[in-house]
């Protein structure tokens, strides 16, 4: 995932192309769809704890997998740009924060999660686990800080442990 994150901040920070690109995003980006990009993933936190401690070892990795197409319908439902530029046809701002996940995700999902890359397929091979999921990432469930360093590490040391 930083691989991914750290590829994407580098194309912005050096292509001009896609400075433009992003500032013009970014300023058009608006405030309820910041705070909702914020909600996204503090669900998928949510969702991630709760894999990491509850999830049995032959359901991590499905559970795990199947948290991605909910980050990006999240994402991509939410984001929206402010009403002073929705007459920018050339603006998408949601394909914009949606790659953005992509990006980050990508490597992560190629390797391990071939068979639950859409919601599709988590709902028809992993049901159990996105009921779940689902209510993790709507509930007050607790993560201890830092945001999603603590989910990872729990679930690096259950893969270490079941060797």
């Amino acid at each position: 995932m930083l691989r991914g994150m750290r590829k994407q901040m580098k194309s912005i920070c050096t292509d001009p192309v896609d400075q433009k690109k992003a500032i013009k995003i970014y300023g058009c980006t608006s405030e309820t769809s910041m705070r909702a990009w914020n909600e996204c993933f503090h669900s998928a936190n949510r969702q991630f704890m709760f894999a990491a401690v509850n999830s049995t070892d032959r359901q991590l990795f499905p559970d795990l997998c199947c948290m991605y197409p909910r980050i990006e319908k999240c994402v991509v439902t939410q984001m929206k740009p402010k009403t002073s530029c929705k007459s920018d046809s050339n603006l998408d701002i949601a394909g914009f924060y949606r790659a953005t996940v992509e990006i980050s995700i990508k490597d992560t999902l190629d390797l391990a999660c071939a068979n639950f890359a859409t919601e599709e397929q988590c709902n028809k091979v992993n049901p159990q686990g996105v009921k779940a999921l689902t209510e993790a990432g709507e509930s007050n469930y607790k993560v201890p800080e830092p945001f999603y360093l603590y989910p990872l590490l729990k679930v690096l040391g259950r893969l270490a442990d079941s060797r």
